[in-house]
């Protein structure tokens, strides 16, 4: 339980700095290197890309969760 609240909880940072440009790709790798995503880690990505103006990412990313 403690990993997933430390996870929740750089997420919720990561998310703060997402909309920063240079700050997408860090979180993508991020994103990319976790061994388990849950759906908190795809909101935040996904949010991340639309708050980054880049909808198409977002949605690309949306269609690999289903």
């Amino acid at each position: 339980m403690c990993h997933n609240n430390a996870n929740k909880s750089s997420l919720d940072r990561l998310e703060e700095e997402i909309p920063s440009p240079d700050r997408i790709l860090f979180a993508r790798s991020l994103f990319d290197a976790m061994a388990e995503k849950n759906l908190i880690s795809w909101n935040v990505m996904i949010g991340g890309y639309s708050k980054n103006k880049q909808p198409y990412e977002a949605l690309k990313l949306f269609h690999e969760l289903q």
